[in-house]
């Protein structure tokens, strides 16, 4: 990734992160990484299956999280989604929760045109994945209502050319739980996740101004930093003279406790 830029709180959080996933003594010092899971179903089938396939499909969704097992990943379980209304409602609803992804499930099929906007309008990262209950297909065991929870590749197929004609940004995550890499594949996109998601929450500033062609300490003017969502701030010096004339003594002596428990200071160092 090229996108490590901005504050030492996000660069410092991202590469302990990844330290973490190679050393299993830091794994308990790292926050979990948030993972919304947003599943969706065609409306259709409501009528056509009943509540039967909403309890089919929690199940499988639950077993794959319980089979998974990440270590670095707290999942985040929306309500199954059938129509803009509900898929709006649960974005909302898993953003306010500031979950550092969005997981699309789609064991059965879902139109795009549901699912979508939703999507567009939200700013966290997505990635898509066409859960399946059967691990493979056996002619001698193969029963009709295997299509129920086994067809939502269709969907993500759909959902996938409608958010790239967007513009939207999304990730891919294909195959079946049970596969030996599956849970790799998904921590790695959960980090990359993570790292956009701290990137956007960074809220980097630039105090004064800077020589015209320095252009590593300017931080408007990027395309990707605004396809990122940071949001940034640039404060003159005179305005910061200004500010500083009315710093509160509490705020300051709070700044200073956060920086000292978010940085490691040399021993050497004192107080004074």
């Amino acid at each position: 990734m090229n996108i490590i830029y901005g504050t030492k709180n996000f660069k410092k959080s991202f590469l302990i992160r990844i330290k973490g996933l190679r050393d299993n003594t830091m794994k308990e010092k790292t926050q979990k990484i948030r993972v919304g899971i947003l599943p969706g179903l065609a409306d259709l089938y409501n009528r056509l299956w009943g509540d039967s396939v909403m309890g089919e499909y929690l199940g499988l969704i639950n077993t794959a999280i319980d089979t998974i097992g990440s270590d670095i990943i707290e999942f985040d379980l929306a309500d199954i989604c059938s129509t803009k209304k509900q898929f709006s409602t649960q974005v909302k609803k898993l953003s306010e929760k500031d979950v550092d992804m969005l997981l699309v499930v789609l064991g059965p099929y879902c139109a795009s045109g549901v699912i979508a906007p939703a999507l567009i309008d939200c700013d966290i990262p997505v990635v898509l994945w066409p859960i399946q209950s059967v691990y493979e297909i056996v002619a001698e065991e193969f029963k009709d209502d295997f299509v129920k929870l086994n067809h939502g590749v269709h969907g993500i197929q759909d959902l996938s050319n409608v958010l790239s004609k967007r513009g939207r940004y999304f990730g891919l995550l294909h195959g079946h739980y049970l596969q030996a890499d599956f849970k790799n594949q998904l921590e790695q996109w959960a980090m990359a996740a993570r790292g956009v998601s701290g990137f956007r929450r960074s809220n980097p500033v630039q105090f004064g101004g800077h020589f015209e062609d320095m252009l590593d300490l300017q931080i408007g003017g990027y395309d990707f930093v605004s396809q990122c969502g940071v949001k940034f701030t640039e404060i003159s010096s005179s305005d910061f003279v200004s500010e500083r004339e009315h710093a509160d003594a509490g705020q300051i002596e709070k700044l200073v406790g956060d920086y000292k428990r978010e940085f490691e200071i040399a021993k050497n160092v004192s107080d004074e």
